[in-house]
């Protein structure tokens, strides 16, 4: 009996006494001591999830309970977080979900190459970044925005950070060249933001990391002829749910093949501008993503593939026209658009070589 209670004693002291490097890094089961948090234990670390912090003490508080903890997954909700340089450093913290909070970072966040940060996303929250600067090498698998408020431009804090993914999502006050200055990006995502239009500035200068694009859901309605250059690995570009009526060829010249170009739910006009397309999806240098259609003037909708085909009996060689139809008046009363008043009994038409024909009712 009194070897029961020597050992029982000895486990008993052994939950208080300070604990080495080695051993902390080991710590996945969840402390009984914390205040406003709930924490479930996981084979890769602790979950902690934390709510109604009122002031920074609260924080500070929290941490210095999980000293030396694998902190897998670390959510605040409802909370005012200010956020200062070590907070985090005595945790190995891994994925940060703050949400419906108030987040200011006073000074670098995350603290730099020693940071096991990997996801942090802020969600309906206020934020201020003030003159916060990511420390260089920072590197983040994952940076979500989701209906976030800026008190200020955070642009300077993106400075010199790493992100694989950057995600932003009904974030109307995001600074549109938000990801200028972001190192090795791969996906970026920008949706729902009232984007109006995407220029190659908006993209980091060495663009060859990223592999996919998603300016799904808002309302762009121009391109610009370079906004893809230099990107010469991506695989996957979403324009869906925008104001797009046209789409210049240029912009996807070096558009890789076997890519996907998704273009669901836009005002696209059914014009030779669209060709290119139509050729790309028959030939299969572009992916079948959807069905891509496009409208006519009379308001009916129509395959753009198809405009491939129909184009081949719309658009005629003048001297294959001058063969099929040797009197101008074989060709009704209008041609291209204007009124054939003159030379009626010409048996000729006096149109340039190298001229294609746009027939007013294509030839089907």
């Amino acid at each position: 009996m009194r070897v029961l209670v020597l050992v029982t004693a000895i486990l008993a002291s052994a939950v208080t006494l300070p604990v080495s490097d080695d051993y902390a890094a080991s710590r996945t089961v969840c402390p009984s001591f914390m205040i406003n948090c709930e924490c479930t234990t996981t084979t890769t670390g602790v979950l902690v999830s934390c709510k109604n912090f009122r002031d920074r003490s609260q924080l500070v508080s929290t941490m210095h309970d999980l000293k030396g903890y694998n902190l897998h997954q670390f959510t605040m909700m409802h909370s005012n977080l200010d956020i200062k340089n070590g907070d985090f450093d005595e945790v190995k913290l891994f994925n940060m979900d703050v949400e419906s909070s108030n987040f200011t970072a006073r000074d670098s966040f995350p603290t730099g190459n020693e940071s096991n940060l990997r996801v942090l996303k802020f969600q309906n929250s206020d934020l201020d970044f003030g003159h916060s600067v990511a420390v260089k090498g920072t590197k983040l698998s994952t940076l979500w925005f989701n209906r976030c408020r800026f008190h200020r431009d955070p642009t300077g804090w993106f400075e010199g950070l790493w992100v694989q993914w950057l995600r932003i999502e009904n974030c109307a006050e995001m600074n549109d060249f938000i990801a200028a200055n972001l190192g090795g990006l791969e996906k970026y995502s920008h949706i729902g933001s009232n984007l109006a239009s995407l220029d190659r500035d908006m993209l980091p200068e060495n663009s060859e990391s990223i592999t996919e694009l998603d300016f799904s859901s808002n309302m762009i309605s121009a391109i610009s002829d370079d906004f893809l250059e230099g990107l010469t690995n991506l695989q996957r570009l979403d324009l869906s749910n925008n104001r797009l009526e046209t789409l210049n060829e240029a912009i996807f010249k070096n558009f890789g093949n076997r890519s996907q170009l998704i273009l669901s739910n836009n005002p696209l006009k059914c014009s030779p501008n669209l060709l290119w397309l139509a050729r790309r999806l028959i030939d299969g240098s572009l992916l079948q993503a959807h069905r891509y259609v496009c409208i006519n003037e009379d308001g009916s909708r129509q395959s753009i593939r198809s405009l491939a085909s129909s184009t081949q009996s719309s658009f005629l060689d003048v001297e294959e026209m001058i063969e099929m139809f040797p009197k101008p008046e074989m060709l009704g009363e209008t041609f291209m658009g204007i009124r054939n008043t003159e030379n009626e009994d010409s048996s000729r038409l006096d149109i340039p070589r190298n001229v294609r024909i746009l027939f007013e009712d294509p030839i089907l």
